[in-house]
């Protein structure tokens, strides 16, 4: 069963996604699946994360349920066939995935539609988008009560 990612997606190190490594104590680095510890003199290691870019095409039992969560697109009949979605629920599950990737508040939801914002910045505030217009996020009520009665 095959299915074709949609978007880049971290993989567990591995022989097929090797990954930077570097020691912690002494100068080696290299390139390999997952290491716990240095070749040469056995002290931990840093390692980066290795990606599965777009378009990769996954084999295996379970590559199905990245189907049905709009992460990847059925390749074969098989994968089609155990995924059991229509076109519209995969528009659906692919749209609902994005939203999450970006960790949206479902009360956000509205403006990331309407594309006045396209995430978040550190602080928590919104990024604004092309059709953000300007003004206050939000305009809290009681704020504005206490500076009425402070004029």
């Amino acid at each position: 069963m095959k299915a074709r990612l949609l978007r880049d997606m971290t993989a567990w190190p591995s022989a097929a996604f090797p990954v930077p490594w570097e020691c912690s104590v002494c100068p080696a680095a290299g390139e390999g699946s997952l290491l716990t510890t240095c070749p040469g003199c056995q002290s931990p290691v840093r390692q980066g994360k290795a990606i599965q870019p777009k378009g990769t095409v996954l084999d295996g039992q379970d590559v199905f349920r990245l189907v049905q969560m709009g992460i990847a697109e059925a390749a074969d009949d098989e994968c089609r066939r155990r995924a059991n979605r229509t076109p519209a629920q995969m528009v659906a599950a692919s749209h609902a995935y994005t939203r999450t990737a970006l960790g949206l508040h479902p009360e956000d939801f509205a403006a990331y539609e309407a594309q006045e914002m396209i995430g978040y910045n550190p602080d928590g505030s919104f990024i604004p988008g092309p059709a953000f217009t300007g003004g206050d996020e939000e305009v809290d009520e009681e704020e504005v009560d206490e500076q009425d009665h402070e004029n």
